[in-house]
């Protein structure tokens, strides 16, 4: 957890306003996906549009790979029921994720595990959140195979 908080400190010390402005864009995207509702597609395509807005600098995630995480992000929170505090949370764990190409990996290790504690404490299904843990490790290991 200290990791992971280190992390988020790191990434928010560097953020400039427009990148604040796409974490709380993304932190009100997964306020709309609602525990027990219908997701539109226009939900998961503005979702996939915040998640792409997060990635700063020149190596940014493939389109497939956030595409990817997206859907399954949107299904998960769908069925999960996240406090105000966890959609934040959730949402800078993200921002580290998609700007982790100079991350160190134990830093990165440490937040993807603290999106999956904080999804499960949500009552995301457990094969839901290993899914997005997936997916970001997927981003992880893409962006830090192609840092400069």
């Amino acid at each position: 957890a200290e990791q992971a908080q280190a992390a988020r400190a790191t990434l928010q010390g560097k953020m400039s306003p427009q990148q604040q402005q796409n974490v709380t864009q993304l932190q009100q995207d997964l306020t709309g996906l609602k525990a027990g509702s219908q997701v539109t597609q226009s939900q998961k395509d503005a979702l996939g549009q915040s998640l792409t807005s997060l990635a700063q600098g020149t190596v940014k995630p493939s389109p497939e790979s956030v595409s990817q995480l997206s859907s399954d992000l949107s299904k998960a929170l769908a069925d999960g029921n996240l406090s105000k505090q966890e959609q934040i949370q959730l949402s800078q764990d993200i921002a580290v994720v998609m700007n982790s190409a100079n991350i160190p990996t134990s830093e990165v290790q440490a937040v993807i595990a603290d999106v999956e504690d904080i999804l499960i404490s949500s009552n995301v299904d457990k094969a839901d959140a290993q899914k997005i843990t997936s997916d970001l490790q997927a981003i992880a290991t893409e962006l830090q195979t192609n840092a400069p």
